[in-house]
């Protein structure tokens, strides 16, 4: 008889709305959302790689002999530059030069 007192009760109580709770977001995390925001790139900047050289562009690098990842920085210009040798770098090595592309 208790039991069914019970649900009688919960089925009379007004049913409130289900709510989902989103975790409030910290400093940092609103921080790094606005720097990728401003780092965001469209697909033709990336195809032309010159437009804002001082454009940030953040990859994750596996560690060599590890399982680990480290998330590696560089602007435009700077990726560019490390682009540039190596080609230059392999050219020599292989005894030959191509046109390079841009």
């Amino acid at each position: 008889m208790f039991i069914a007192a019970a649900v009688l009760t919960l089925l009379a109580a007004d049913a409130q709305p289900i709510t989902s709770f989103e975790r409030p977001e910290t400093p940092r995390e609103r921080e790094q959302r606005e720097e990728d925001a401003r780092n965001r790139v469209t697909e033709g900047e990336r195809a032309g790689d010159g437009a804002t050289p001082d454009r940030m562009i953040c990859d994750w690098r596996r560690i060599p002999g590890s399982n680990r990842r480290e998330r590696v920085c560089q602007t435009a210009a700077d990726r560019r530059a490390t682009r540039d040798i190596a080609r230059e770098t392999l050219q020599q090595m292989q005894g030959s030069v191509t046109d390079p592309v841009g």
